[in-house]
């Protein structure tokens, strides 16, 4: 599944934020467990619990001498930018 780049405040599914930082679905649920990603749980799910991973705060969270957050927020901006509308 692509993700859109031009939506950097995107939820990201626990399969998404796997995708995204090519590591396996288990690996995204056991940083959720031991808080070492933000994460957001969604109500319910009481046999299997349902999180949400905010991108670039997921992004932030990253060690590392690459700024990869910075990367998508220059080109989500430059995706808004050839977005928007041309003024005559």
């Amino acid at each position: 599944m692509s993700m859109p780049i031009s939506d950097p405040d995107r939820l990201l599914t626990t399969e998404e934020a796997a995708q995204l930082l090519n590591v396996d679905r288990r690996t995204i649920l056991n940083w959720i467990k031991g808080d070492r990603i933000p994460y957001v749980k969604l109500p319910g799910g009481e046999r299997r619990a349902q999180y949400r991973i905010p991108r670039l705060a997921l992004l932030s969270v990253l060690g590392g001498n690459y700024d990869l957050a910075k990367q998508f927020r220059k080109e989500a901006a430059a995706a808004a930018e050839a977005a928007a509308p041309v003024a005559h």
